[in-house]
């Protein structure tokens, strides 16, 4: 037959006792600021402590809480070193992001070039001819071998910047 599960205030009674105690040493530098603190044992030999005499044989005990511990030297230089490393972080975030928004700015710089390019492009191959103006504001109409240098010149932009 197996055992039936006991319900949780049930199930450990040693724990009980065994967190008393400890329960007692916490409250200890609390009840020390509101009063005496008294120790006593009991008949089964347990140590007990409380804010009033548990017996005839309790004694007052006095209960200081503890000094802070006094830095140091080796937590101020952690402190320093600390200090560098998270100056040191700060500095290479900076860099990161600089760099970001640089390689940001020059993809956008490309995509824009990449876009005239090709816009210059289809305006060259789709033009019947194609001009250039001299000094005097005259207008010269290119050969088919400047029109096809032209063509190649354009071409080669966009590979340039549309990779």
């Amino acid at each position: 037959m197996s055992k039936q599960p006991r319900p949780a205030r049930e199930q450990a009674p040693g724990r009980r006792r065994a967190a008393a105690p400890a329960l007692a040493l916490m409250l200890l530098p609390v009840l020390a600021a509101a009063g005496d603190i008294y120790k006593w044992t009991d008949e089964h030999g347990r140590v007990h402590y409380g804010d009033r005499p548990g017996a005839d044989a309790a004694q007052s005990v006095d209960v200081r809480p503890a000094a802070p511990p006094s830095p140091s030297p080796d937590s101020s230089r952690r402190a320093v070193r600390r200090q560098r490393l998270l100056e040191v972080f700060a500095e290479e975030r900076a860099e990161r992001t600089a760099e970001a928004r640089a390689e940001r700015l020059q993809r956008e710089q490309r995509r824009r070039n990449c876009e005239l390019a090709r816009r210059q492009l289809a305006d060259y191959e789709h033009a019947a001819y194609i001009y250039d103006e001299d000094d005097s504001g005259q207008r010269r109409i290119l050969g088919d071998d400047e029109h096809a240098a032209l063509l190649s010149r354009a071409r080669d932009a966009v590979s340039a910047w549309c990779r």
